[in-house]
């Protein structure tokens, strides 16, 4: 019995020792990056930018914007995501800006896309990293086949026709700085560094744009609790140690993602709108953070967040 007590209280002590010490480590590197961070770069991200009535910012459209082909089936839509069609759909009907998603081919060519194949969008098979741009487009789009694979030169230049601002998502994790460039090059070609803000989940991404080009406005999307979302399903059960040690992991990584995009000027920080609240919006204003929101559908949390001064993405802008 003794043992037993001594070897609880010998791993309570442990954990407790290695939860203070993530702390300390996270804080030290807060300070560290905090004493050392740069300038302010010039023409920061402002409500202007995003043409605001006031504190409200305008709707962006999600890949576009989509429009249900039947209000029976949920998640069917007659517009697919990314491409011209859904970006002209969404502008129809008021939106000020659209996002997208953007992948680099074989040839090099950011072309807009969201996943990783063209299976799912495409009535065809295969990589994108695999695919020529010319390959790309000789595929229809599945539900729409009059569409074809739009190259990201060729979305920013509907944004340049219809005077409208971009959030461009990258995806790409392999060849990071070719698109960081890819992107930088279009911007400084259609002079678009004031209507195109990159976001990403990828930390070094947002880094790279800090270093090649303080002119592109960067956004970096962030996920509470991620630790724990992706170690179990909702249906099991967690451990002691699980139930103590992923929280404090997480808040630590959470922090110091929040002071990774201090240091390297990020502009906005994005957020799955569960995970928003005004105690949260309100500290990254604070903190001079603009705050995106994705994806919003329902009109009463469009309104609330709207209101809390967050630009909310949604697949909807009949409402805009």
């Amino acid at each position: 019995y003794q043992r037993r007590v001594f070897f609880f209280f010998f791993f309570f002590f442990f954990i407790v020792a290695a939860m203070l010490w993530l702390v300390g480590i996270a804080a030290l590197v807060g300070s560290l990056m905090w004493w050392f961070k740069p300038q302010r770069k010039a023409g920061a991200l402002s409500r202007q930018f995003f043409r605001a009535e006031g504190f409200v910012l305008p709707l962006v459209g999600h890949r576009g914007a989509r429009m249900p082909a039947d209000p029976s089936q949920a998640g069917r839509y007659s517009t697919p995501g990314n491409c011209l069609c859904g970006f002209d759909h969404a502008v129809k009907h008021g939106a000020r800006g659209i996002e997208l998603d953007t992948r680099l081919s074989k040839d090099g060519v950011p072309v807009v896309i969201h996943d990783h194949t063209v299976d799912s969008v495409l009535d065809g098979s295969g990589l994108v990293e695999e695919m020529t741009v010319e390959e790309m487009k000789k595929i229809p789009y599945k539900h729409n086949r009059a569409e074809r694979l739009l190259t990201l030169e060729e979305a920013l230049q509907f944004a340049v026709e219809h005077d409208v601002f971009v959030l461009i998502e990258s995806k790409e994790r392999e060849n990071q700085a070719a698109m960081v460039r890819a992107i930088c090059a279009l911007c400084a070609k259609y002079n678009l560094f004031e209507k195109v803000v990159m976001i990403t989940f990828v930390w070094r991404t947002v880094y790279l744009a800090s270093v090649y080009d303080p002119r592109l406005r960067t956004c970096l999307l962030l996920r509470r609790g991620l630790l724990q979302s992706q170690h179990k399903s909702g249906a099991e059960r967690f451990s002691i140690l699980e139930r103590i040690f992923f929280p404090v992991t997480d808040w630590v990584l959470y922090n110091f993602a929040v002071l990774f995009a201090r240091y390297t000027e990020c502009d906005m920080l994005g957020y799955h709108a569960i995970e928003l609240s005004p105690a949260l919006i309100s500290n990254l204003h604070q903190l001079g953070f603009l705050v995106n929101a994705w994806v919003v559908n329902s009109q009463a949390e469009k309104e609330f967040l709207r209101a809390q001064g967050v630009l909310v993405t949604t697949d909807f802008c009949f409402d805009c």
